[in-house]
Order: structure tokens, then sequence, then C-alpha cells
């Protein structure tokens, strides 16, 4: 019956309640463990009031930088010309919170010649856009102590990108967003990814119901550090040394760049490794490392040059050295040598490694040309696999690196004698986590124009093989080698596969080489070749 008496009881104003839509309360007992590298794993529980219409349809969790920070910029050559590196990487995806302070460090020397600014037009300047100055400032000159650039992200700011004033091509772009990343699901636990490490997270999680997203429940979150370093494009690093090691040390490898292949002709030689165990550092204090290059394939009538050397702190603390070139055949009758192999590693913290293969030799025919195949880049306790040799009606098979050695094999070498041309099979390539099974040698071939044909040589230790003969011809598919572009007019040849492996003939580089570093917070033993230095 009707209620005259100016009073509801409680189930009228429950009744009365529904028939408005509300969302969720918060989630409770929000917490954040590390996920390994760049994530965090969050956990909650439902929150006790689901809100009207009382059904939770799905989760949204979102990690929000506590504050700005500063970011250590180098310049880094990632194979298609100078980019900035930052975060770990060449030319990243930034994002940065509106009202926080980012500030953009160039005092690394590679930063010369380069400074950092900012547009709201891909590549700046160089795209038809202007500087964007909306909080920024500057202080000093690129390449030397104390220069940097500032932004004190505005509200509601522009997507922006990152570039340099004086070159066109190296940078990137700066999302500017109210939060860091944001994952969705229907149930406790969900993982955030993309995040910075060592960087402090606020952890937002509301439940949603069809009213929409609710009351917010909170933790924090850092991400740890990982506890390996891998730099695998060529250039020049600088990597600190974390505060909080047990033991104070660090073990690497280190792969020097294969080889180049000369023209028709010679096979380009394998790189060496070089690791080094329990070599101490300082916590806070800067090391450089610098990955090698492989070289270029030779111009028609020369010899490739020698590839980079890779190595951790100095040369003379630890360093894995390159490959040497193959020659040009520049003359059907001419014999072609194949590149030497690597020199030997060196350094005061070597503890082992292997010399990379000898790329094969070419020798003299009456008419068509031939190529030798790619030396296999050294191993963590034997060397390399030697390419294939080739020359007037013959052509051999790759040596398999030493067995037990972990190196990778040498690539097969190809003669023409049906065609022509002949195009060697690139020296296989060797991983850095630590020893595995030796590379085999690639077959050699007597049709150099035979697609499909299986003369690369294999890599070791979980290494990249080198790319056959024909992949990639007329265009630039190789998986796992280095290869230069190719056009449709210019003749394929094997590339060395990573890292380190030598190139084949015609056109084709050496892989390029790789440092990796190693350490424990908890006093767990990592050292080369295979105690605890798996990927992690």
């Amino acid at each position: 019956m009707p209620n005259f008496s100016g009073k509801w009881s409680q189930n009228q104003i429950l009744y009365n309640d529904t028939g408005f839509y509300k969302v969720p309360g918060a989630p409770t007992s929000v917490s954040a463990t590390d996920g390994g590298n760049a994530q965090s794993i969050v956990s909650f529980t439902a929150p006790t009031y689901t809100g009207n219409p009382p059904s939770i349809i799905g989760y949204r969790v979102r990690g929000i930088e506590q504050s700005g920070r500063t970011i250590p910029v180098t310049v880094v050559n990632a194979g298609s010309g100078n980019k900035y590196n930052m975060d770990g990487s060449a030319t990243p995806a930034l994002t940065l919170i509106e009202g926080h302070t980012y500030i953009f460090d160039q005092s690394a020397a590679s930063n010369s010649g380069h400074p950092l600014r900012f547009s709201t037009v891909s590549d700046g300047t160089h795209g038809g856009g202007s500087e964007y100055t909306t909080g920024v400032t500057t202080s000093g000159t690129p390449g030397n102590s104390g220069a940097y650039t500032q932004i004190v992200v505005a509200a509601d700011a522009p997507t922006l990108y990152y570039y340099c004033t004086n070159h066109s091509g190296m940078g990137g772009t700066a999302n500017t967003s109210t939060f860091n990343s944001e994952v969705t699901g229907s149930a406790s636990p969900l993982t955030l990814t993309g995040l910075i490490n060592a960087v402090t997270y606020n952890i937002q999680v509301q439940a949603q119901n069809t009213a929409g997203y609710g009351e917010i429940g909170s933790t924090t979150g850092t991400p740890e550090e990982p506890q390996q370093a891998i730099y695998q494009i060529p250039g020049t690093y600088t990597w600190v040394a974390p505060s909080d090691l047990s033991p104070s040390t660090v073990s690497v490898v280190a792969i020097g760049g294969g080889g180049g292949g000369g023209v028709y002709g010679g096979g380009g030689g394998g790189a060496g490794l070089a690791y080094g165990n329990n070599i101490s550092v300082s916590g806070g204090t800067s090391y450089t490392v610098v990955v090698g290059d492989g070289s270029a394939p030779a111009s028609n009538g020369s010899t490739a040059g020698t590839g980079g050397s890779s190595s951790f702190s100095s040369t003379s603390v630890l360093s894995a050295k390159g490959g040497n070139g193959g020659q040009s055949q520049y003359s059907p009758a001419q014999n072609a040598s194949g590149g030497g192999p690597s020199s030997s590693s060196s350094g005061s913290a070597l503890s082992g490694g292997g010399t990379g293969g000898g790329g094969g030799a070419c020798g003299p025919r009456s008419g068509n040309w031939a190529a030798g195949g790619g030396g296999g880049a050294g191993g963590y306790s034997g060397n390399g696999g030697t390419g294939g040799t080739a020359g007037s009606n013959y052509a051999n098979n790759g040596s398999s690196a030493p067995s037990g050695g972990g190196g990778g094999g040498g690539g097969g070498g190809a003669d023409p004698s049906t065609t022509g041309y002949g195009y060697g099979g690139g020296g296989g390539g060797t991983g850095i986590f630590g020893q595995g099974a030796s590379g085999t040698g690639g077959d050699a071939f007597t049709d150099g124009r035979s697609q499909g044909a299986e003369n690369e040589g294999h890599g070791g230790s979980g290494g990249g093989q080198g790319s056959n003969s024909f992949s990639g011809y007329g265009q630039d598919t190789v998986a796992n080698g280095s290869a230069t572009l190719n056009g449709s007019s210019t003749p394929p040849g094997g590339s060395g596969g990573q890292y380190g492996g030598g190139g084949a003939n015609s056109y084709r580089k050496g892989a390029s080489g790789v440092v990796r570093i190693v350490w424990s917070r908890s006093n767990q033993t990592r050292t080369f070749p295979s105690t605890n230095v798996g990927d992690f």
C-alpha cells in the first residue's frame, strides 16, 4: 500500500537506488610484482560494491610514471644512418606524461653536432615543420658535459616528434598522454607491458560495468632492470653498472663483425668470439661498449675490408676481432683469396673464445666466374668452420665448426659450370646465450643460379645461419643475415648469419657483431660458456 508517513524503509531506499546507473567501487588488495623486463604483474580483488547494473564486465589497469626523469641520449649508426638512442633502443617511441618534466641528457660525446629538439611534424624542420618550444629549454653544447634539452609537458600537449636540427632521419615520436601503459582484461592478474625498467609507476585499477569504469584502486610498481644488457646494433654505447650487483662483477661475451665477400671471388672470413668472466665493475660507473659492424662487400677489382671489433670497457679489457674480407676475382684467370679468419681476440679479462673460420678461396677459370663461401663465426671453445672453395669446374662444401666448440659453420662454394656466374653461401653466426651445438657447413653446388640450393653455413650455439646463394635475389629477405639491399638486376650471394658470420661473394656483407653483459643481484654465479647464462 502507499506510504504516506514521509519516511522510507530500507527496502524502498534500495529499490529507488536501482533506478540509476552506478559505476563500481574501487578494486581492493591491489599489488604489483616484477614481471620481467619492462613488465609489472598487477593483482587485485573485485570491488565490494559492483555498481548498478551489478555485473562486472572487465577491468582496466594503467601505469603512470610517478615523475619525470632524465633520459641519457647517445647517437648510433643503426645501419641506415645516425639515430638517437635512448631507453635501450634506437629512435624509440616515447611517452611523455602531461605535467611532468623530462631532461634529455646529451652530454655523451656521440651527441656532438646533433642538437635534439621537438616539433609537431615528423622530422621537424626537415619535414616541413617548425620547432616546438612550449615548456622547452636547452643548455650547453651537445657532446659536452651538462648539455641537455628539457621539456615540461603541457596539459593537452599535441603529439610531438624529436629530431636533430642538423640532420634528417635521426629522430622518432614522443607521444603525450596522461598514462604510459594500459591493459584490459576480465580478471586478475593483468600484466602491464612497455614500461621502463627501474622507473616507478603509479598503477591504477578500475572495474567496469555497463555504466562505465569505476573508482580507482591503486599501488606502485617498479620493473626491475634485467640482469643482462645486449647491444646488437653497430656503434658505441655507454653501459652504467647497476648499484645493487651482488657480486660486483659481470661476465661478457663479444663477437666481432664478419668480413665481406669479394665480387665473384673469395668469401669473407668469420669473426672471432671472446668472453670474459668475473670482471670487476663499480656501481654507477660508466663503461664503453663497442659493437663492430660487418664489413661491406668488395667493389669489383678490390678486397673487402675487415669487420669491426666488438669490445667491453676497452680493447685492452675484452675485444673480439672482426673477420677479414674476401678478394674480388676481376679476371677469370686470376686467383681470389678468401677473407682470413679473425685475428686472436684479446684483453686482460679474456677467459675464452674461438677464432672465426676463413672464407673460401676462388681458383682461376678459363671463362666464367666462381665463388667461395663465407667463413663461420668463432665458437666458445673452438673455431668457426671455413667457407667452401670453388674454381674451374669444381666447388667444395664449407666445413662444419669443430664438434663441441659451438661455432658457426662455413658456407659452401659455388661453381658456375652451366651459368657463367657462381654465388657462394654465407657463413653461419654464433649465438650469445651460452655454448651449444656447433654449426654445420653448407653444401657446394655446381649451378650457381639454382634457386633453393642449400649452401649456407649453419649457426652454432643458437646463432643464425647464413643466407644461401639465391635467397633474397631481387629483394632483401634474408632472415638471419645482414644483407645489403639487392635490386632486381643485382646478383645474389650469401650473407653472413648473426652474429659474426662472413659474407660470400657478390654484394653481400658480413654479419654485424654483438656484446652481451650478464650479472647477478643475488650472489648467483653467471659465467660463460654455460653457467646460468641462458636468455633470462
